[in-house]
């Protein structure tokens, strides 16, 4: 393995980690305006990878998705007071707010490419474009996963406050869905190359041809799996306090999921999730 993929490795890590920061920076700034000051007094109004981590999508998910051959790429959490925020509407662009930063990041890294792309040619260069083809190619399947309309993920998160009450009871008892839902994604052949295709039509879409991605993947596998486990040790030792909910019922708002934590009779929370984009091995 060369000096450079190990440091661009490296750097791909440093982004994924950003790009989390920023999609749990959006759930939180969001959940602040919209009348959640707890946001605020839980650190979570700031960049800092640390705010965020969670044991669940920071360490145990990560570890599954690499023994299923992907990349164990970190996740995190933000837990959202529901019952502070002024109405309905607020309660959907809190859970829309990270899917679009998410959205806004994979933009800036499709710009980047164009950049490296149309100005340098040396060898250095390639692999750089590889790695932010890469990148472009996970942030869409990200998108894709975060906006599933099913109870844990974004998607459901935004139609959630607008369904009726017995029907969001209903479908709060299976809020842990989603994590389910993106294990078979990820596993299962049709629905992994149904994720993979059209992630990479978004990658096509933004000037990113899916194949540099693809290539990109193959490439920094290694590299950058071997760098994620260490920021995920990383993260977990010097982790935040994690809140601990006294009960949890089901409903998302993240990069790859949210749950509505219920910590007692008049007092709701919402874990955010950023999505998980890792891809089973060809």
């Amino acid at each position: 393995m060369t000096v450079s993929k190990l440091i661009i490795g490296a750097l791909i890590c440093l982004v994924w980690v950003l790009s989390i920061s920023c999609h749990e920076f959006a759930h939180a700034i969001v959940a602040y305006w919209g009348g959640d000051k707890s946001v605020k007094e839980r650190g979570y109004l700031t960049l800092n990878p640390f705010a965020y981590t969670s044991t669940g999508m920071t360490v145990i998910l990560p570890v599954v998705f690499l023994l299923i051959g992907g990349f164990a790429l970190p996740g995190a959490a933000v837990y959202v007071h529901t019952a502070s925020l002024r109405n309905r509407f607020w309660r959907s662009a809190v859970s829309f707010a990270g899917p679009a930063a998410t959205i806004a990041v994979t933009m800036t890294l499709a710009v980047a490419f164009a950049v490296v792309r149309t100005t340098a040619e040396t060898a250095q260069a390639a692999e750089i474009c590889a790695a932010l083809a890469m990148l472009v190619y996970f942030h869409a399947a990200s998108v894709l996963l975060n906006l599933l309309p099913m109870p844990g993920l974004d998607g459901y998160g935004v139609i959630e406050p607008w369904l009726p009450a017995s029907l969001q009871r209903t479908l709060q008892k299976y809020g842990n869905a989603g994590f389910g839902i993106i294990l078979l994604l990820l596993w299962l052949p049709i629905p992994n190359q149904m994720l993979w295709s059209t992630a990479g039509l978004l990658s096509d879409l933004l000037g990113v041809p899916s194949e540099f991605g693809e290539e990109g993947f193959r490439y920094f596998r290694l590299a950058v799996s071997g760098w994620a486990l260490l920021l995920i040790a990383m993260l977990y030792i010097f982790k935040r306090k994690e809140v601990t909910p006294l009960h949890a019922v089901a409903h998302d708002d993240s990069e790859a999921g949210q749950s509505i934590k219920q910590q007692n009779n008049d007092d709701s929370s919402v874990e955010h999730l950023p999505s998980e984009n890792n891809r089973t091995s060809d």
